[in-house]
């Protein structure tokens, strides 16, 4: 089938799955209170049977919205912006969010990926909203474990989306990261290729693609994704989604799961349940039109642009004892520690003296020992007076014997600097020493800039140059 042919197909299958969907879910006072009097009929009017039902039908009617119907919602809003400002004002009411309607996203576990939806409707600012996320994060284990593998990979979305430098953000990624979860099944690999992908595609390349190639060879013989029979068709949208934004369209797989959801349309438009016939018709629209690149393709060309411009931005860093009523701020040591784990091949530091961090640089020498990594700092004799003194004369020993005789010292040396390989830099006016990362008030930038950094590893080696023995 041509790429011209399949694109009339789909968007006839489309146009039909959104006249369904419409009507499915169109407020009608008259449909919901024809739907009371039936429960009432079928249970009587006291039984605690229906009770939640009624409810959640009273709500409904007050709001003159369906909450749970946010996935139509938000396949409808694609074609029609409206529908979505006056679904976000019925959020505004607090019954919107009962549990009854709650329920409705949740079903339980394993649901969470229905607020990133959310998000993406520009939920992200309402108070309930936030109630809630708060709620997540106060559920994440020390070691950074959520409720399940779909929804950690999911909270892992929502939190890059709300705060992609926080601190559980951090915690819930290196858990995703140390679990391989870019294997673990399609749905839970699929949403946290496209978590990565929105986090930094740059530097988890490998592991995308590592994840990419195990949900290709995960596809079953009728083009679908399915861990299970319930979750068939979000496990193919979130395949196709995945393989689309990385790839393009133009792969045999998603061209199989798109043959298939053509296949299964029912007369009437609809693919099964309203939810089902979301997942299919997000699924047709992620691979059109044939003639230019997709949305999927634009929206991940807008966020590769975004994320180098803040890879590339440089942004401040600094030490505070105290900072924003009594907070302490560690930034520099913070930043310091996580570049180091990221060098493959020359560390390059200048820091007049040295107390602090000193076995983490032996220990990625000798857990690397191709890494080159060369330390500029002042003699022995410059050290700080008093217990601190034996502590840095000791650390410089230490040191010289774990960078393979790599040190050399100057009295002259007054700068700080840390490059990692030719990719990353913080200059600062902190020493690597207790002072200079958590007692004294210290500053500086971190930036990946090219130009800045070729720069300073010419200065750099100027230095180490001069100062040869």
């Amino acid at each position: 089938m041509s790429s011209i042919i399949l694109y009339i197909d789909n968007f006839e299958k489309i146009q039909k799955g959104i006249i369904w969907l419409k009507n499915e879910i169109e407020y009608s006072e008259e449909k919901i209170q024809r739907k009371k009097q039936e429960l009432i009929d079928k249970h009587g009017e006291k039984s605690i049977l229906i009770q939640g039902e009624l409810d959640r039908l009273d709500t409904i009617l007050e709001l003159k919205c369906a909450p749970k119907y946010f996935l139509p919602i938000f396949v409808l809003s694609i074609f029609d912006d409206k529908i979505v400002e006056n679904f976000k004002k019925c959020a505004e009411n607090e019954k919107f969010w009962s549990y009854e309607n709650l329920d409705a996203f949740m079903e339980g576990e394993d649901r969470l990926y229905f607020w990133n939806f959310l998000y993406e409707m520009g939920f992200s600012s309402n108070k309930y909203f936030k109630k809630y996320f708060d709620y997540f994060k106060k559920n994440v284990t020390e070691e950074g474990r959520f409720w399940n593998e779909i929804d950690q990979v999911c909270l892992l979305r929502l939190l890059i989306s709300m705060e992609p430098k926080s601190p559980i953000t951090q915690k819930v990624l290196n858990y995703c990261l140390e679990n391989n979860f870019q294997l673990m099944d399609p749905l839970s690999s699929s949403i946290f290729i496209l978590a990565l992908t929105e986090l930094n595609y740059s530097k988890f390349s490998k592991i995308i693609n590592e994840g990419l190639e195990f949900i290709k060879n995960m596809q079953t013989q009728d083009g679908f994704w399915n861990k299970e029979e319930s979750y068939k068709f979000e496990a193919t949208f979130f395949s196709i989604k995945a393989i689309c934004r990385v790839v393009g369209k133009n792969d045999d797989k998603i061209n199989k799961a798109i043959h298939s959801f053509l296949n299964n349309q029912e007369p009437n438009g609809n693919w099964g349940n309203k939810f089902d016939t979301c997942y299919a018709m997000l699924s047709l629209l992620s691979v059109s039109p044939p003639f230019s690149i997709t949305t999927e393709e634009f929206m991940f060309d807008k966020i590769l642009h975004e994320q180098e411009m803040i890879f590339h931005k440089p942004y401040f860093i600094h030490t505070s004892p105290i900072y924003d009523e009594k907070k302490f701020v560690k930034e520099i040591y913070n930043k310091t520690r996580e570049i180091f784990n990221n060098a493959n091949e020359t560390i390059r530091i200048i820091s007049p003296y040295i107390d602090m961090l000193y076995e983490d640089i032996i220990d990625l020498k000798n857990n690397n020992p191709s890494l080159n990594i060369k330390i500029i700092t002042r003699p022995k004799k410059d050290a700080n007076k008093g217990l601190r003194e034996r502590i840095a004369k000791n650390v410089l020993d230490l040191l010289e014997i774990g960078t393979k005789g790599n040190l050399r010292t100057s009295e002259v040396i007054h700068s700080r600097l840390i490059i990692i390989d030719d990719k990353e830099l913080i200059i600062s006016s902190a020493d690597l020493t207790r002072e200079g990362l958590y007692d004294e008030f210290n500053a500086g930038i971190y930036t990946t800039d090219e130009d800045t950094i070729r720069n300073c590893i010419d200065y750099f080696e100027n230095i180490w140059e001069i100062i040869k023995e």
